[in-house]
C-alpha cells in the first residue's frame, strides 16, 4: 500500500535533479561542467533522510537517495582540486554537508571543459559530411546532365546524362503519355487515361 506524504514533508527532500545552465557555464575560458549521479547517506540521525528512504522504497516513487547534478564546477567550486571529477565530487559533498547528508559519486556521466565544448561545436560529424557529399554529387550530376541535354543535338545525347537532366525529367513528368510503351500502360489510371 502506498503511504501518503504531505507536501510539507516532501518539500524537505533535496531536489532530485539540479542542472546549472550548460551553455552559459561553458562560455568562460576556464569553465568546467560536470554531470553525474550521487548517492546520499545520513550523517548520524537524520529524520529527513529516514523519510526519504521510506518514500523511495515504494516502487512507484523516485529513489530520492540518489540525486542527479549538473554543476558548473568552475563557478560553484572554483579551487577545490585540479581534477574536474574530484572537484565535482567535493563540490556536491560540500552541498551535502550543508544539508546534513554525506554524498558519494555513484556515476560520473562526463566533465567537459570550455576548450572541448568549443571544438565539439565547430566540428561537423562524419554522417553529416557523408550526407553533404552525397547531396553534392547528386547536384553535380544533375547540372552535368542538364547542361549535356541543353547543349548537344538529339542524335548524340548520352542516355545516362539525359536521365539526370532536370529539363528532360520535367518534360517527361508533364508531357503526354507515350502510347507505344507497354511498360507505362500500368500508369494510365494515375494519369487519368
Amino acid at each position: 500500500m502506498t503511504h501518503f506524504y504531505p507536501d510539507e514533508q516532501y518539500a524537505l527532500f533535496p531536489r532530485l535533479f539540479h542542472l546549472d545552465v550548460y551553455e552559459y557555464c561553458l562560455m568562460k575560458e576556464d569553465a568546467v561542467y560536470c554531470l553525474g549521479v550521487f548517492q546520499l547517506s545520513a550523517k548520524g540521525h537524520n529524520p529527513t533522510f529516514d523519510l526519504m528512504k521510506e518514500y523511495s522504497e515504494d516502487t512507484y516513487n523516485f529513489n530520492h537517495t540518489y540525486i542527479h547534478r549538473g554543476y558548473c564546477v568552475s563557478a560553484r567550486c572554483p579551487s577545490l582540486s585540479q581534477s574536474p571529477p574530484l572537484r565535482f565530487a567535493r563540490c556536491v559533498s560540500r552541498w551535502g554537508k550543508q544539508h546534513g547528508f554525506n554524498t558519494r559519486l555513484h556515476k560520473l556521466d562526463y566533465c567537459i571543459t570550455h576548450r572541448e565544448h568549443v571544438s565539439e561545436k565547430r566540428g561537423v560529424e562524419t554522417p553529416h559530411k557523408i550526407f553533404l557529399w552525397v547531396l553534392g554529387v547528386i547536384a553535380l550530376v544533375n547540372i552535368i546532365g542538364t547542361v549535356h541535354d541543353m547543349t548537344t543535338s538529339s542524335d548524340i545525347k548520352i542516355r545516362v546524362f539525359i536521365a539526370w537532366s532536370v529539363r528532360n525529367n520535367w518534360l517527361h513528368l508533364v508531357g503526354p503519355f507515350a502510347a507505344g510503351d507497354p511498360r507505362l500502360a500500368a500508369l494510365l489510371p494515375l494519369e487519368g487515361g
